[in-house]
């Protein structure tokens, strides 16, 4: 087993399906997204609650404001997916709220799109599961994802939205569930 001090350090080093075992600690951003996950895999962390055993994705000054990496429109985000097959759980994301006026952020992100590094032009098998979000102005986006289940999460908010980003009618969301929230 390895270990590492940033999880994308762990998603660079993973083989497809593999699981990264995320562990109990806050992970703070600074100038780009925690983790952008590029093949199947599977992001286990140890916990989401404030007792002590906690995986706490945390924005840090990057999610309150903008993101200049070239992905998205200033929009800060703790994760992007841009791979088929991939489960994230067990976590709490918090405080990406964007500067609340121009732009606002994601906790999670699932995008196909050229512009984002994605060739296929749908994803896959998205799973997010036992999250907490709080504080996120959005909780999960999909965009050209054919099948999404989110479950099992919770929203804790001081201000702003935290919800998954399902606008009625909007046909990037074929096969998009949310179950037991």
């Amino acid at each position: 087993r390895n270990h590492y001090t940033y999880i994308q350090e762990g998603i660079n080093d993973a083989s497809p399906g593999d699981i990264i075992n995320i562990m109990p600690g806050t992970y703070t951003a600074y100038d780009r997204a925690l983790a952008i996950v590029d093949k199947s895999l599977v992001l286990e962390g140890a916990g989401q609650s404030d007792d002590g055993l906690v995986t706490l994705l945390y924005c840090g000054a990057y999610g309150l404001g903008p993101d200049n990496t070239g992905l998205g429109i200033n929009w800060p985000r703790a994760m992007v997916i841009q791979a088929d097959d991939v489960t994230v759980r067990n976590l709490r994301i918090k405080g990406y709220q964007g500067d609340g006026t121009t732009f606002g952020g994601y906790g999670v992100v699932s995008r196909a799109s050229a512009a984002w590094g994605v060739s296929e032009p749908s994803l896959d098998n998205i799973l997010i599961e036992d999250i907490t979000f709080a504080d996120c102005l959005y909780g999960v986006r999909g965009q050209n994802v054919t099948a999404m289940t989110v479950q099992r999460t919770s929203n804790e908010v001081a201000s702003g939205l935290s919800w998954p980003d399902k606008r009625p009618g909007n046909p990037e969301f074929a096969g998009f569930q949310v179950l037991n929230i």
